[in-house]
């Protein structure tokens, strides 16, 4: 529950298996890519974080909906190891359904915790990966063109993107191309990376989606808080207490998320270099 993207690309550079097998040692191109991007990735970059809700569901556990969102949104931070600017979520919606009239409905809170919703409709299930792909390919050419932020904050320096299958993966090869690693995050413990500036893909393993969600929702304690007990990795008895719980270490009142529509920046910024041409 606690695990990385570091710690699992770590891994993968550490495999002794026969070379090009899913475990086995990267081809020497891909090793060089990785450590090229480890070395570069900092704590204080930022994420963004695209998110197919038809493939990767949420269930309502121990908290309310708003902190089981905001735990998730901590947990893809704690993952990913630097803070998430933004989280695009798509979802199959019925034209005619306003969010928030479901009791059951996950749209309206995501909203209320300034996640940006893409409503797709008719239900094809390439559209729904297509739709968030289109703001990784968008935030890839606005870097080409020079921008330099969104909202005030810089590019993002990793984008993730989780989803059951990818059925393109274009747009990140585009995004990886002018320096941004991007992450596909598949549904059973399966993932790909693209390390920036390079043309290579590495396969690591990951926890297991339902997994971290049902543990996210029950536990009270952030899981990637040194020393924390986490459903998955409970402690000793007598060791139980050393951190104290808190029972709100979502805390979504703090998520400080983008809501600018990426596209529309990226028409600004191909508008002006028109103007300056």
């Amino acid at each position: 529950m606690n695990t990385t993207m570091v710690k699992a690309l770590q891994q993968a550079l550490a495999r002794n298996g026969t070379m090009g097998t899913r475990r086995g040692k990267l081809v020497p191109a891909a090793r060089e890519a990785v450590e090229k991007d480890l070395a570069s990735l900092s704590a204080n970059d930022s994420a963004a974080v695209f998110w197919n809700l038809e493939d990767m569901r949420l269930s309502l556990r121990g908290s309310t909906r708003e902190e089981t969102l905001a735990r998730v949104v901590r947990w893809f931070e704690g993952f990913l190891d630097m803070p998430v600017q933004r989280v695009e979520v798509s979802k199959f919606v019925e034209p005619w359904d306003r969010p928030g009239s479901s009791p059951t409905d996950w749209l309206y809170p995501m909203t209320q915790l300034g996640m940006y919703i893409h409503r797709v409709w008719p239900p094809k299930s390439e559209s729904l990966d297509m739709k968030l792909t289109a703001t990784v390919r968008a935030i890839a050419q606005a870097s080409g063109l020079g921008v330099k932020d969104i909202d005030g904050k810089p590019l993002p320096r990793l984008l993730c993107i989780f989803s059951e299958d990818m059925f393109y993966d274009d747009a990140l090869r585009e995004a990886q191309q002018v320096g941004i690693s991007t992450l596909w995050f598949g549904m059973n413990e399966r993932a790909i990376y693209y390390p920036a500036y390079s043309d290579q893909q590495v396969r690591i393993d990951v926890i297991k989606w339902d997994r971290m969600i049902g543990d996210v929702t029950v536990t009270n304690r952030n899981p990637f808080t040194p020393g924390v007990a986490t459903p998955d990795a409970p402690l000793a008895v007598w060791k139980k207490d050393a951190v104290p719980p808190d029972f709100t270490w979502g805390k979504g009142t703090e998520l400080d998320l983008g809501t600018t529509d990426v596209r529309q920046i990226l028409v600004e910024a191909l508008r002006d270099a028109k103007v300056e041409a």
